[in-house]
């Protein structure tokens, strides 16, 4: 399980209700944001990975998040 999460717990919504719902305590999902590509680092842009962790208050927390291609899904470092 992760020391601490680096933003706040996921709110109402989509994904905050099914990661809620799906997740056990200590159970990590990792969701790739393929809706919104975000300039910079290469040519065409990257996309999110982030990597949330449902934590023993109930919460969802973001804990990581990567850099990936687009168009190979490979991480930008």
């Amino acid at each position: 399980m992760a020391d601490s999460p680096f933003g706040g717990p996921l709110g109402s919504g989509a994904l905050g209700d099914l990661l809620r719902r799906e997740l056990k305590i200590g159970e990590q999902a990792s969701v790739l944001d393929t809706d919104h590509v975000h300039p910079g680092y290469i040519p065409g842009g990257h996309i999110d990975a982030v990597l949330y962790q449902k934590f023993p208050d109930g919460r969802v927390y973001p804990i990581d998040k990567s850099h990936l291609n687009p168009n190979t899904l490979e991480e930008i470092k």
